[in-house]
């Protein structure tokens, strides 16, 4: 198993671990450029256009097209590859501090499709894909499936009422010691980076500590060759189908040295939050299910957090609220 290779020898997943994601189907489609603002991004998708990634420097989107939709867009499509047959597997490449774009171990067959600002879309053969080292950094698979354009309205704040007790029983039991040290733990990983060791041995770390509040459903949540999320559920009492989600990213990034990103701010700050929400959860029922999750893939665009949201929307979860935290 992946995990277990992981905590045999975690000093060379960087060197060793190939990535695990299979090559995709083809779309049959176009892969074109779609210079559109984020609100108009938004419209496209809502009419069904198979908008995959968002590209930095506000330069739009990449989408799946055929020549209907490519025409009704008119001037806002740049066709960067004109047939998605499944043969070829597309990349975003991103810039070093120096210039340079992250390297690729084997260039062979690589096409340039687009230069942007500090990154660049290209492609390669499905199979030289395949053999790529998963720890990667600075280098995002485009993934053939839907973007997700998640905003949620402005809700207006619940007016105040008295404080729960049990609340201040909860609050009370949280040591300002424990927080520390919990912050000062992720940071001597020396780096959390979504595609490094450092981040994989934390992962571990973090579903240990769910599973020494008493926890038993701890699960990682594999979303592609990347480090994976990592998931606690606390059943509900009355509403054990409808979840309160409690999450936080636990991935660092320094983009001058991928090696030492302690992220002390950014963001064990928030992951010590999520592991103290669930400890001081542990022993109190609540009429709805939680789920606890650290993220990884935050720093490289959201990654895994939107892998996560996608196959719960799959599965038809009923998520009621989410509670974000961050720095």
């Amino acid at each position: 198993m992946r995990i277990s290779l992981r905590l045999a020898i975690p000093a060379l997943l960087c060197l060793l671990l190939p990535a695990l994601a299979a090559a995709q189907a083809g779309t049959g489609k176009a892969l074109v450029q779609l210079q559109l603002s984020e609100t108009a991004g938004r419209a496209a998708a809502e009419r069904d256009l198979l908008l995959v990634a968002e590209l930095p420097a506000g330069d739009g989107y990449l989408a799946f097209l055929d020549a209907a939709d490519r025409a009704s867009l008119g001037a806002q499509v740049r066709v960067l590859d004109a047939l998605d047959d499944g043969s070829r597997e597309y990349l975003i490449q991103f810039e070093h501090a120096d210039g340079a774009h992250a390297a690729l171990p084997d260039p062979r067959g690589l096409r340039v499709l687009h230069e942007g600002t500090n990154y660049r879309v290209v492609s390669l053969p499905a199979g030289e894909l395949a053999a790529t080292p998963s720890c990667l950094p600075d280098v995002m698979r485009v993934f053939r499936r839907p973007l997700r354009f998640v905003r949620s309205p402005w809700a207006e704040p619940a007016p105040l009422r008295d404080v729960d007790p049990v609340i201040v029983d909860m609050v009370a039991g949280v040591a300002q010691s424990e927080l520390e040290a919990t912050v000062q733990t992720l940071q001597d990983f020396g780096t959390r980076h979504s595609q490094y060791a450092g981040g994989a041995t934390a992962s571990q770390w973090i579903r240990d500590q769910f599973l020494s509040y008493g926890y038993t459903d701890v699960s990682f949540h594999d979303y592609n060759s990347w480090n994976d999320n990592v998931v606690c559920v606390k059943p509900g009492m009355v509403y054990p189908d409808r979840y309160v989600v409690i999450g936080g990213h636990y991935d660092s990034i320094n983009y001058s040295d991928y090696t030492n990103a302690p992220g002390a701010d950014d963001n064990a700050t928030g992951t010590t939050g999520v592991l103290q929400a669930a400890k001081a959860f542990a022993d109190h029922p609540f009429e709805y299910s939680t789920i606890f999750i650290a993220f990884s893939g935050e720093e490289q665009g959201l990654v895994g957090s939107d892998a996560w949201a996608a196959d719960a929307a799959a599965a038809g979860m009923d998520i009621v609220g989410m509670l974000n935290l961050d720095m």
